[in-house]
């Protein structure tokens, strides 16, 4: 979940690239998709920050499955801290798995309180009756925000870093949010999905216009390099003649 712009003082005082087709296969073994992913991350500094996933990529609307316990090891703790820098970078205050390209239940959050919390194989066990309306984002729909009506409270479990299990009862405010945010994303669903249809529609063809243009530039670039290799390649062979 991208960090709002406005209005987070009033949640809290109302309660409130590879293939995907790869990707599927990967998830099967903790250690290749690990591998996957450290070899598609972007230097910066002495880390690497992991690529987010946008709309329209499909890994965003699988349903994730959940992390075995022998997968939570020393590499899944590294993949964990990534996913928090990440997520800082990008000035948000939460990231699931698979906006970065995994299809595992698990998820990173650090709310207005600024603790660090790792979300295992989580599940909601009780939300409140009443419901608040807040502006969201998300870091895989960058720029774009709309009101989205939750429940105020929300109480969950789910393993943390280490494969402890840990409850949380009754989170409000900002975490409240984030966790029902980001535990959507494990179901393969979207906040756009639970709120008005029109901008849910507006909002995907943006991004499908986004893609096609990416994926046009992208051509264009292929065909230039192999325009200039075969060049290359020509001129090398008559100066071998």
């Amino acid at each position: 979940m991208r960090a709002v712009r406005a209005n987070q003082n009033s949640l809290a005082n109302d309660s409130l690239p590879a293939s995907d087709s790869l990707l599927c296969s990967l998830e099967q073994d903790f250690r290749l998709w690990y591998n996957f992913i450290a070899e598609n991350q972007e230097n910066t500094g002495d880390w690497k920050a992991m690529k987010i996933y946008k709309l329209g990529e499909e890994v965003l609307r699988e349903k994730c499955e959940e992390v075995k316990p022998e997968e939570i090891n020393d590499e899944f703790r590294s993949v964990l801290d990534q996913m928090f820098i990440t997520m800082e970078e990008a000035n948000g205050v939460g990231l699931a798995a698979p906006q970065v390209g995994i299809a595992k239940r698990f998820f990173v959050v650090i709310a207005d309180d600024d603790e660090r919390r790792v979300f295992i194989n989580p599940t909601i066990t009780k939300t409140s009756d009443d419901l608040v309306d807040y502006e969201e984002g998300c870091l895989s729909i960058p720029g774009f925000y709309e009101n989205i009506k939750r429940p105020s409270t929300v109480s969950v479990t789910a393993l943390d870093r280490n494969g402890k299990r840990f409850s949380i009862e009754d989170a409000k405010g900002l975490l409240a949010r984030v966790i029902q945010h980001e535990n959507d994303h494990l179901d393969g669903i979207l906040y756009i999905d639970r709120g008005d249809d029109e901008f849910k529609r507006k909002t995907e063809e943006q991004f499908r216009k986004r893609a096609e243009r990416a994926a046009k530039k992208a051509g264009e670039k292929a065909k230039k390099q192999a325009k200039i290799a075969a060049k290359k390649a020509a001129k090398e062979k008559r100066s071998d003649a």
